[in-house]
Order: structure tokens, then C-alpha cells, then sequence
């Protein structure tokens, strides 16, 4: 079913981008120029600033404590070497947004936030890990420290753990991580050919030690074990879909589903089976009631155009839309959800409508003209649906870049 946005949203709109709070210099990435590598643009821009990412591959990021958006333009196919978030303070945000390719290829090598406060929201990316000697190193995204973090319709995928066994989608240490609409899979386990003829172990899809993670929407799977060699050699054992490291994590999770990876095969010795789908402390994963809420935005966009907004919930559901111009991190258990979007007063909310039987609610929301030449806004969307009766449930959040029309 497709619908109008109310004029409420709209208005909300008008008025969180016609503060200067909201607006923003934009520095555009690209081949060509003006700058040809995101590192120069970063540390060119100034607090609060929008890094436009033309299509392209682009090397290394380190990102220290500012507020900056990194978001990749509409259709365009993105790669990076490794992005390192670090020391990143309470009072600062940083947004990755579109960084992947079409397919299984592209995207973020290897993501690792570090000692950070700060909000960071990743959204619409592809995280892969790279080849390390540590379960940190070989981690798809590697977050150690950090209080404020959520990926929205992310894919995460562990990389090469030593020499032969897969690292985790996810690890994460003392911190806490919501997501949403995610991918989180283990790297497999290689096969030595030469020496030990041994497969290598799958990682877990998360592995988490003294977290808080939340889970909504979203799919865990570990690495399939490496085949060995000959009939004596190691074969490899899957990885879990969730392995909790001790008794400090807990991890509620709604409408998720976990998977233990498949174990490896050795001649005439057979196969291994599937590992756990939750290892560990599966006492610290606590199953939520209820279905997930899907938020889905397209960004960035620009003025005098509009944004197509899909929400998939169950049908007769009443919708709204928060926003925000500072993001949020707060657990609701009552909503069944992690709140990333500022509270009232300072968000807007916007009743979009009632879901069809269909299950999926279409709308445009139109962007008016609100930007000085060359600047930008980010906004924090979130979804929020409520059944008519008892239950209220908070559902994705996205982030919304809107550009000026000359960019």
C-alpha cells in the first residue's frame, strides 16, 4: 500500500533542518576530486560536517573525537580499507552510511571501534574482516569499549583468524551494540594443503565478552569448519551463531535467529555436524515475544525531491516516525528495543499511517527546499509501531542525509 506523508512530518522536517544545529558543510569524495582520498576530506572537515562518497575505492580511515557523516551517494558502489573509530566522546556522533557494493564484493575492510562514548551509526554497509592474528584482528567489526553503538541493515562478515580459522562477524568487550536488520556471519575455516593437511575452525557469527546486545530483526550464523586432508587431520569445527564469553553479557533479542556453522570433512573420516547456535552462557540470550518492525529510508536525498520510506510491520499496526537531529542509546524493555533517536521534546514524531494486510507500508515523503547552497543535514529516523491494543514496539532506525540540490 502506498500513502502521503502527513504534513506533520513534513513540518518536522522543516524545522529540525532550519536550525543551524542541523546544517552542514558537505566535502565531496570522489576519483576526481576535490578530494580523492576519505582521510583528506575528514580531517578537512570541520564538527558536525557531511563526507559525500562518490563511487570508488578508497584506502584506510581513522577518525578520532569529532562529529562527522560519511555517507555514499545514491547507487553509489563504495569500498574502503579499514575504518578505526576511536576515543570518541559522549558529545560527539559519527555516521557511516552506504558503504558496500552490489553483490558479495566491496564494502569496509574491517571495521574497529575503540574507548568511544560517542554515538556511531552504521547503516546500509558491508564490513568485512581482514586477515589477523587475534579474534579482534580478524573480526568483521572489532568494538572494544564502546557504549553507543548500532548497526541498522548491515552485512558483517568475520575474516581469516590466524592461518586457517575464521574470525567472528562481530566482537564485541564491554560495550554495547544493537542490531537491526543484519547479516552477522563467521569467516570460515581455511585447509592447510602442505603441512598439517588440518581445517581451520569457523568463527562465531558474535562473539561477546561482558556486553549488552540487543538484536532485532537479524540473522547469526558461524563459519563453516575447513575440510581437512587426510583421514588424521584436525577438521575444522563450525562456529557458533552467538558465542557469550562469561556470565557478564546479556542479549535480548526479537524475531532474530541464530545458527551454528557446519563442522569440516576429512577422507574417510566423515563430516562434523552444526555447532551450537548459541555457545557459551546461552543464559545471558533472552528470546523477546513478538515480531520485528522494519524501517527502510532511501539517503541520502536531495532537496525539491523525495524520499521513499517502506515499513514492513504486522498488518493493522499504527506507525510513527521519530526524529532527531542528535542521536540516542537507550534500552526500552517495555518496547522491545534500543530508543536512537533523541526524546520528546527535542524529536519530532509523525503518525505515517496503519500497516495493510499486506504487511508493507510504501510512502514518498516529500523534501522541500531547506538547505543554504552547498550544505547538508543528518537526521535520526526511527520506527515505532504500536499494535491498537497493549504493545508498543520500537523498530529499525536509519539515518537520513539530505543534501542541497547543487550537490
Amino acid at each position: 500500500m502506498r500513502t502521503r506523508f502527513s504534513l506533520a512530518l513534513t513540518l518536522s522536517l522543516s524545522v529540525l533542518t532550519d536550525g543551524a544545529s542541523a546544517q552542514s558543510q558537505v566535502l565531496v569524495v570522489s576519483p576526481t576530486g576535490p578530494y580523492t582520498q576519505l582521510q583528506a576530506a575528514v580531517d578537512a572537515a570541520s564538527d558536525g560536517d557531511i563526507v559525500l562518497v562518490k563511487a570508488g575505492t578508497y584506502g584506510a580511515l581513522s577518525i578520532g573525537d569529532e562529529s562527522v557523516s560519511i555517507v555514499a551517494d545514491t547507487a553509489a558502489a563504495v569500498s574502503t580499507g579499514a575504518i578505526s573509530i576511536t576515543d570518541l566522546s559522549a558529545s560527539h556522533r559519527v555516521v557511516l552510511s552506504g558503504l558496500q557494493k552490489n553483490g558479495w564484493s566491496g564494502g569496509v575492510q574491517r571495521l574497529a571501534l575503540t574507548n568511544s562514548a560517542g554515538a556511531v551509526r552504521i547503516d546500509r554497509s558491508r564490513i568485512v574482516g581482514a586477515d589477523g592474528q587475534t579474534v579482534s584482528a580478524a573480526a568483521g567489526a572489532d568494538v572494544q569499549q564502546s557504549t553507543n553503538v548500532a548497526f541498522s541493515n548491515c552485512v558483517l562478515v568475520g575474516g581469516r583468524l590466524g592461518a586457517l580459522n575464521g574470525g567472528p562477524g562481530v566482537y564485541a568487550s564491554s560495550s554495547s551494540v544493537a542490531f537491526y536488520d543484519c547479516d552477522v556471519t563467521g569467516g570460515w575455516g581455511g585447509s592447510d594443503y602442505y603441512t598439517s593437511y588440518a581445517g581451520g575452525d569457523g568463527g562465531a557469527g558474535c562473539h561477546a565478552a561482558a556486553s549488552f546486545l540487543f538484536s532485532s530483526g537479524s540473522y547469526f550464523e558461524g563459519g563453516w569448519g575447513g575440510d581437512a586432508y587426510a583421514s588424521w587431520g584436525h577438521k575444522g569445527v563450525g562456529g557458533c551463531g552467538v558465542l557469550l564469553s562469561g556470565v557478564l553479557n546479556e542479549m535480548p533479542a526479537l524475531a532474530s535467529m541464530f545458527a551454528g556453522g557446519l563442522g569440516g570433512c576429512a577422507p574417510y573420516a566423515g563430516c562434523l555436524g552444526l555447532s551450537p547456535d548459541v555457545c557459551g552462557f546461552p543464559g545471558s540470550l533472552q528470546v523477546l515475544s513478538g515480531g520485528s518492525k522494519q524501517l527502510d529510508v532511501a539517503s541520502p536525498v536531495r532537496e525539491l525531491s523525495s524520499a521513499q520510506v517502506t515499513i514492513k510491520a504486522a498488518p493493522g499496526d499504527r506507525v510513527f516516525l521519530y526524529t532527531s537531529v542528535e542521536p540516542d542509546w537507550t534500552w526500552m524493555s517495555a518496547w522491545s528495543g534500543v530508543s536512537c533517536t533523541e526524546r520528546p521534546p527535542s524529536n519530532g514524531r509523525a503518525f505515517l499511517g496503519i500497516v495493510p494486510g499486506s504487511g508493507t507500508l510504501t510512502t514518498d515523503l516529500p523534501i522541500p527546499d531547506l538547505l543554504p547552497a552547498g550544505t547538508g543535514a543528518t537526521l535520526f529516523l526511527q520506527l515505532l509501531a504500536w499494535d491498537g491494543s497493549n504493545t508498543v514496539t520500537l523498530g529499525s532506525p536509519r539515518t537520513l542525509v539530505i543534501l542541497d540540490q547543487s550537490l
